[in-house]
């Protein structure tokens, strides 16, 4: 069974099995503070209208899992859209905007990871632009945005597989209450980054600390475009991994930074550029330039 709305309700929408459907001409704008959308289990949702939520709240809140496809308006408070704190990992395409307001809020929360395909803008006022708890897929196509107050994209209990065209950002200034994750970029468990594409690229990730930051579990960063941060454009923390660079990463402190521990191999080809220092190579860390004759590194620091 599916639920049609063309008009737009002022109460909240209780979801209970249908999937939902809402028209251009269709809206959710709830005038008490409840979601927009609520469901208790799984939910299948198409939405080319406007979904809000009634004050302080999340805009879609499914408990089970989520497969929502959006090329309209979804706008929270705490959330745009959060879902599967009851164990099933979502779904979610989105060609329209999807944002979270309030000063803690992030744009999407899966709770149990799944995969994001963004064509459109994905954006968050407090914390994440996008956050997959237990990780998973993410791709961003070439005019996308993913934008978040603290990281712009973050992992934090699996394995995040980021594919970029277009632009990961987090704030440029550094917020008031630094987050464990302080990347546009941020993967807490492992993984691989894929900037940009070897045929040319202003693929962009960019953060107001780290733009690609890699904690506690080894992970790989392929960049063709351009990384940057404020202080670190890569940055390993307790973390070995991988870097191919075939393009710009910057950083004022460090462009790569390889961390106190982990092993870290990094790969310089085509016409790359390191805007500041790698910093914190160890015995056990390999550069490899290739086309050596044509680029100049500003100093390894630790070699």
């Amino acid at each position: 069974m599916t639920k049609t709305i063309s008009s737009t309700m002022t109460s909240g929408y209780y979801l209970t099995g249908e999937a939902l459907v809402i028209t251009e001409l269709g809206g959710i704008a709830p005038s008490i503070p409840v979601a927009g959308v609520y469901a208790p289990g799984a939910a299948t949702i198409s939405n080319a209208g406007i979904i809000l939520a009634g004050g302080p709240q999340t805009a879609v809140y499914v408990r089970g899992g989520i497969s929502l496809t959006n090329a309209g308006t979804i706008r929270g408070s705490s959330f745009g859209i959060y879902a599967g704190d009851n164990g099933a990992p979502g779904v979610i395409v989105n060609t329209g905007s999807i944002g979270a307001s309030s000063g803690l809020g992030s744009g999407i929360g899966l709770a149990r990871g799944g995969t994001v395909l963004n064509g459109g803008t994905i954006t968050g006022t407090g914390f994440y632009g996008a956050i997959l708890f237990d990780g998973g897929t993410v791709s961003n196509d070439a005019g996308g945005l993913i934008a978040g107050n603290k990281s712009g994209l973050g992992f934090r209990l699996g394995a995040g597989t980021v594919t970029n065209f277009g632009s990961i950002t987090a704030l440029p200034s550094a917020p008031t209450s630094p987050p464990l994750l302080p990347g546009a970029v941020a993967l807490a468990a492992g993984g691989t980054v894929t900037n940009g594409t070897s045929y040319g690229s202003s693929a962009l990730v960019s953060g107001w600390e780290s733009g690609v930051y890699i904690k506690n579990v080894a992970a790989d960063v392929t960049n063709y475009g351009t990384i940057a941060g404020a202080e670190a454009g890569v940055r390993f923390s307790g973390a070995g991994g991988t870097v191919f660079n075939a393009g710009t990463i910057s950083g004022s402190i460090a462009s790569v930074d390889f961390g106190a521990t982990g092993s870290v191999f990094l790969t310089l080809d085509g016409n790359w550029v390191l805007n500041g220092p790698v910093v914190n190579f160890r015995s056990d860390d390999l550069i490899v330039f290739r086309h050596q004759d044509l680029h100049d590194i500003s100093y390894v620091d630790g070699a």
